[in-house]
């Protein structure tokens, strides 16, 4: 919406040139996919439907009406914090191990370096680093936050999940903490989470942390090429709170489909294989290292993520060219 000017939620319906999604009978799907969009705004539009109640303070005693009834305003993110470890990995050195050259890596995947951590140095290490800066950006400490969600898909431990140690080594009180598991796209389904927690006003401030450690589990041979140059290491931190309804989040939508996962997946170590979680049959299978079949991949992601921006776009109201920026990650 341009300054000054007031308009109504289009339509619900779809927006030209952007096909909606067809639910569960789509045709083309692939692996673990999960797709997640979100549309912050600078201006809320004017308010429609019923009013509701005024959000409690934060030391007010709520009632279970209050867990169930949706807070006026909307979610807002209040500071970021992003960590990367020291170490820079650049094309030049993985190509002495992976094979080729590091042109080649490079434009195959886009990318031209990535950080590695250090041995020693897990997840909710380099989240408490992140986390601290987005605190500090907040105007926030540590005793702010109501509750602490984790990204991961590579854990410190197996348990407990990185949301505890973090919440240890910040020093936040017993609050809760909640792992999630959605690969790539973790971050952003933390956000959400934490956006319909704070709607309903059971929270006030969520801490959303995501980190990963990739680096140990790569195949740094000749036959990790095609996996291994896409992947580093690194956190990201946000501090959400509810917002006067003048700014913060407006829409999401996420997906997810593991219809033909084996195709996209990382098998070992695995708790369902028994007596032993891995073998060495299966390191020499070298069926611990992620599998990802790009070329059947890329083409569905691409269709799939145009599907996706119209269905947040149409639950937004709002229309392409509406949008000053598009980032897109699968």
């Amino acid at each position: 919406t341009r300054p000054g000017e007031k308009r109504g939620l289009a339509p619900r319906g779809r927006i030209p040139g952007i096909p909606t999604l067809t639910g569960p009978a789509k045709a083309a799907r692939f692996g673990e996919r999960r797709f997640s969009v979100q549309i912050s705004r600078a201006r809320r539009r004017s308010a429609t439907g019923a009013t509701l109640r005024e959000a409690p303070g934060p030391h007010e005693q709520r009632s279970l009406k209050g867990f169930l009834m949706a807070k006026e305003g909307t979610t807002v993110i209040r500071g970021l914090g992003h960590s990367l470890p020291p170490r820079l990995v650049t094309s030049e050195e993985l190509s002495s191990s992976l094979g080729g050259d590091a042109r080649g890596l490079e434009v195959r995947t886009g990318i031209t370096q990535r950080y590695y951590a250090a041995a020693g140095v897990g997840p909710s290490d380099l989240a408490l680093e992140a986390s601290t800066m987005a605190l500090d950006r907040a105007g926030r400490g540590p005793g702010d936050v109501d509750f602490l969600i984790f990204a991961t898909m590579t854990p410190d431990i197996a348990f407990p999940g990185c949301g505890c140690l973090l919440q240890s080594k910040l020093g936040v009180a017993p609050i809760g903490a909640l792992d999630i598991r959605a690969q790539c796209l973790g971050f952003v389904f933390g956000l959400l989470t934490a956006d319909s927690f704070l709607r309903t006003g059971k929270y006030d401030r969520i801490l959303v942390a995501a980190g990963e450690i990739h680096s140990t589990s790569l195949d740094f041979s000749p036959g990790g090429a095609g996996v291994t140059p896409y992947f580093g290491d690194g956190a990201a931190a946000a501090i959400l709170e509810t917002g006067d309804g003048t700014e913060g989040i407006v829409a999401g939508v996420m997906h997810t489909d593991a219809t033909d996962c084996e195709r996209f997946w990382c098998e070992y170590p695995a708790s369902r294989q028994h007596p032993v979680r891995m073998t060495l049959e299966n390191l020499r299978e070298r069926r611990h290292y992620p599998q990802i079949d790009f070329d059947t991949l890329n083409p569905m992601a691409r269709g799939l993520l145009r599907e996706v921006i119209g269905e947040v776009l149409t639950s937004g109201g709002y229309r392409e060219e509406d949008i000053a920026h598009f980032f897109l990650h699968y």
